[in-house]
């Protein structure tokens, strides 16, 4: 352990003190978006992320990103050939709540706790203690660094409790709240695209954002993506830009069309939070019933199952319950655990059917023109896992096949 400790620094030595060059960002609870969205901004001003955690598996460089955070050696690797590239050191990454230590950062970005990974931290608490520390790290003394700033969700009900660790650097808020210091209004909503006003306090600037990203938490996303840059110096033209010519994310609110006559969306939604959130985007957009297929891993954090379903049955008007990556774990028992949630809101809005192909197709067949399907769980991933064998299997392709 104490080898592996001494791995990042020692990788960035070796890679030109790397550390002290990258634009650290803390990851969200949806912040794929967010990722995603820093990777386009930034990669038109010399700035590009390093896939610290990356969920969303883009591809950078021609090299696929990393599904979890990556070892030491990739980070400050990556850090060197965008400086090569790009001429100049600022490279934001999104380190998670497990490592990070060694790093020097100029920011730190919270968008949105949630709760997760409670398989591994145990408990509310040291979850969101485990975030807290990373910002800690922003008050170690660095005459290189002399402007810091820490970024946090106004919204959150964790804001106030971050925002009293953060004693000594400058924190600045993102939100909807009129206290925030990034705030936006005049959110319209379409199938096709996202725009907003956001105001900026310090000045009373406002600038018009229109997004290709779909949904509610995409605002907030873009939002947290702002702040940070023009925070780190980049001018209100560049940022609307930025956000106006971002790709959608991989699995994030992803688009099937087939000429079907109602959306299907393929979404990476895996916690209680998360889904709520994304089923609340769905329902604002134009549509008549919402259809959902959802599961839970196995061999991961089962505090989450009956969360989900009760997220699912109180935002859907039919859920179709199935596998996700069972692993080690009977799918049978999981979906009795999901069942327990969607018993619970009361509803006979839900069919369990075990074969994630099956419970997709069933769900299409079932869907009318103006429905929206979303298909939540997997999004971008391109294999299912079971106890013995890994299997192709994207959610997109499958979907695509039934129509």
């Amino acid at each position: 352990a104490a080898g592996l400790g001494r791995l990042g620094p020692g990788a960035g030595r070796l890679r030109g003190d790397g550390p002290g060059r990258l634009r650290l960002l803390r990851g969200p609870h949806r912040l794929d978006d967010g990722r995603g969205h820093h990777r386009d901004q930034r990669q038109d001003h010399g700035l590009l992320p390093l896939g610290g955690g990356g969920h969303a598996g883009r591809e950078d460089g021609g090299r696929r990103r990393h599904h979890r955070a990556p070892p030491a050696r990739a980070v400050h690797r990556g850090g060197q050939e965008h400086h090569a590239a790009f001429g100049r050191p600022d490279a934001p990454l999104v380190p998670n709540a497990r490592g990070g230590g060694e790093l020097r950062r100029d920011g730190g970005l919270l968008p949105r706790p949630g709760l997760d990974h409670l398989d591994y931290h145990g408990t509310r608490e040291a979850y969101l203690e485990a975030k807290a520390r990373l910002f800690t790290l922003l008050e170690r003394p660095d005459a290189r660094k002399p402007r810091k700033v820490a970024v946090l969700n106004h919204d959150d009900p964790a804001y106030l409790q971050f925002r009293h660790r953060i004693l000594a650097v400058p924190c600045v808020s993102f939100g909807f709240s009129p206290e925030a210091d990034y705030r936006a209004d005049a959110v319209v909503l379409s199938q096709t695209a996202t725009m907003f006003n956001l105001h900026v306090k310090k000045g009373g600037r406002r600038l018009s954002v229109r997004l290709r990203l779909l949904g509610e938490h995409n605002v907030m996303n873009a939002l947290a993506a702002a702040a940070v840059a023009l925070e780190l110096g980049l001018d209100d033209r560049a940022v609307v830009e930025g956000l106006g010519a971002l790709d959608r994310v991989p699995g994030r609110l992803d688009p099937v069309d087939a000429g079907q006559g109602f959306a299907v969306l393929v979404d990476f939604a895996h916690t209680a939070t998360a889904l709520s959130s994304v089923l609340a985007a769905v329902r604002r957009l134009p549509h008549r019933k919402v259809y959902t297929v959802f599961g839970c891993g196995g061999d991961r954090d089962r505090s989450k199952r009956a969360p989900m379903g009760r997220a699912a049955a109180e935002a859907s008007d039919f859920v179709v319950a199935t596998s996700d990556n069972p692993r080690g774990e009977e799918p049978a028992a999981i979906l009795a655990e999901v069942e327990a949630g969607l018993r619970a809101v009361g509803k006979e809005n839900y069919r369990i059917v075990p074969d994630r192909r099956d419970a997709i197709r069933e769900a299409l067949a079932l869907a009318q023109a103006g429905d929206v399907v979303l298909i939540a769980g997997k999004g971008h991933e391109t294999t299912q896992t079971f106890a013995d064998r890994v299997v192709p299997f994207d959610d997109r392709e499958v979907a695509r096949e039934a129509l």
